[in-house]
């Protein structure tokens, strides 16, 4: 009947739409696990280049940043 091809025409609309809802949902999440590798690595570094910056500013006098009144 009339009623039914319309039911199947709107159910084949619907099926394409999810099919790209869940394409584009799995992209995101795909993006998502990328980001988060990225971030972790980017936060390794950073942890890494503060630890060096912190074992090289030791040894140094008067490396806080602070004056100094020299007197002879």
């Amino acid at each position: 009947t009339i009623f039914e091809e319309k039911l199947q025409k709107a159910l084949h609309i619907l099926t394409k739409k999810y099919s790209i809802l869940k394409e584009q949902t799995i992209i995101m999440q795909s993006s998502m696990v990328l980001n988060t590798a990225y971030c972790n690595r980017l936060r390794e570094q950073l942890a890494a280049q503060e630890e060096s910056w912190k074992r090289t500013a030791k040894g140094k006098l008067m490396g806080d940043g602070q004056p100094r009144l020299l007197i002879s």
